[in-house]
């Protein structure tokens, strides 16, 4: 009835190593089919605040049998932003300040170089943890603050035995059709849409079982994997994108207005590439 109580047994696995598997469990079903009781870890609640000092609290939306997760305040102008594109924007910006040496070592004058030398290993295994599970997040990470400006991240000031340090992330939320996506300004690494990668992927696969006579028509196609003949046919438009732009859009370099619904809206697309990147805006 929501409430827990202690074990009366020894624990079978630590709990570091257990952290750890259900931050990547987490991770795996993100995008995929979950069953509707399934609990994702949100890594920010209780970390993620606004500029006015307003607390981001985790909150989710169904549709169907899918679960969408989101942070959101609670205030006359609500925000709500997408849960797993701030968290991985995050994890990326705290990996890469832990592994900028520059920075650590700018952020350490007048320590001594036994110091230094020490904080950098520590900066090191830090960032290789966070790369293995992202449940470790919350070990590093004191508070991050979401304004018009971006984001700015506090790292915990016990992590080098010094003052906290601080760094900010280009970012801006902006609407793309219905949905807030976290756009990544120039200077940072921006992530691709998994939804348009696995788009792309399936209109390829449909497209060789028509080429290497596994299938006879879309129609076969649609019957065999349950979904409509018409869908078949525009997504194996898809396979005839420029090379170019499917690995442009491997890289997450591509507008944020070109979603899964904005690209199906496209097809037919033009046989010529160069029109086809003029099409997406991927000059």
């Amino acid at each position: 009835r929501g409430d827990s109580y202690p074990g009366q047994h020894a624990a079978i696995v630590d709990q570091e190593t257990w952290d750890a598997v259900q931050a990547r469990l987490a991770a795996n079903r993100q995008g995929e089919r979950t069953r509707a009781n399934v609990k994702v870890a949100s890594l920010l609640s209780g970390l993620l605040f606004s500029s006015d000092g307003d607390r981001f609290t985790a909150t989710h939306a169904k549709k169907g049998a899918r679960r969408y997760r989101y942070y959101g305040t609670t205030t006359d102008r609500p925000v709500r932003v997408p849960a797993q594109e701030i968290e991985r924007v995050v994890v990326m910006a705290v990996i890469a300040c832990l592994r900028d040496e520059h920075r650590l070592v700018g952020s350490m004058m007048g320590r001594t170089p036994a110091a230094i030398a020490k904080a950098r290993t520590q900066a090191d295994q830090l960032a290789n943890k966070l790369d293995q599970s992202w449940a470790f997040l919350r070990e590093v990470v004191h508070e991050v603050q979401l304004s018009d400006a971006g984001l700015s991240v506090k790292l915990k000031q016990e992590l080098f035995d010094q003052e906290a340090m601080c760094f900010s992330v280009p970012v801006q939320l902006k609407r793309c059709g219905m949905a807030m996506r976290l756009v990544v300004q120039p200077g940072m690494q921006q992530q691709a849409d998994p939804k348009l990668l696995a788009l792309i992927a399936k209109g390829q696969g449909w497209f060789k079982r028509l080429a290497s006579g596994k299938a006879a028509s879309p129609k076969q196609i649609a019957e065999e994997d349950g979904c409509t003949a018409p869908y078949v046919t525009r997504l194996i438009w898809l396979a005839f994108l420029a090379p170019d732009v499917v690995q442009r859009l491997g890289r997450g370099d591509h507008p944020p207005e070109l979603t899964t619904t904005k690209l199906l809206e496209m097809v037919p697309l033009p046989e010529s590439w160069v029109e086809q990147r003029q099409l997406l805006g991927m000059n």
